[in-house]
């Protein structure tokens, strides 16, 4: 159940977090947009009335246009991508579609197989293939396999010096 609480009680938004550097953000935002709102009106007053010059209400004009867009600046650098990724981690309430399971488990599956070739790669650098037996060639220059001498000789085989 949200609590009430900010301006005038009001009920909070279960989609945004309540984390002090997003509520600092939205506070800044809500300032900035405050602050062009009053410069808009602050210009059209200047400009009907008269009693001030060209240049004043296209300055205050001017300072409304930047805070409108470094608010809107602020929401879509800053506050969405928060919004976003707290939607993503906690508003599903950890509920996920069989289309997002299926797509974990693809991922996972291929990340070990990315991994396993990577540990064959290294091993075959390192001179030795999946088992850990070292790779060696015999006298006429042929490829074999050496494990422990009592391998060899429990299967009946002479060991290689």
């Amino acid at each position: 159940e949200p609590q009430k609480t900010g301006f005038f009680g009001r009920m909070q938004n279960p989609n945004q977090p309540q984390t002090p550097e997003f509520k600092k953000l939205r506070r800044i935002y809500w300032i900035l947009m405050g602050i062009a709102l009053v410069a808009v009106i602050l210009s059209l007053v200047t400009q009907m009335t008269g009693l001030f010059t060209q240049p004043a209400w296209m300055i205050c004009l001017g300072a409304a246009y930047l805070c409108a867009i470094g608010g809107i600046v602020l929401d879509i650098a800053k506050i969405r991508p928060m919004q976003k990724a707290y939607t993503q981690q906690f508003a599903s309430g950890g509920k996920k579609t069989p289309k997002q399971i299926k797509h974990e488990t693809e991922a996972a599956a291929y990340a070990r197989e990315i991994e396993r070739a990577r540990e064959a790669e290294r091993a075959a650098k390192k001179g030795t293939n999946r088992a850990g037996m070292l790779k060696s060639k015999n006298r006429m220059g042929q490829g074999l396999e050496q494990g422990s001498a009592n391998d060899k000789t429990k299967a009946g085989e002479k060991p290689i010096d």
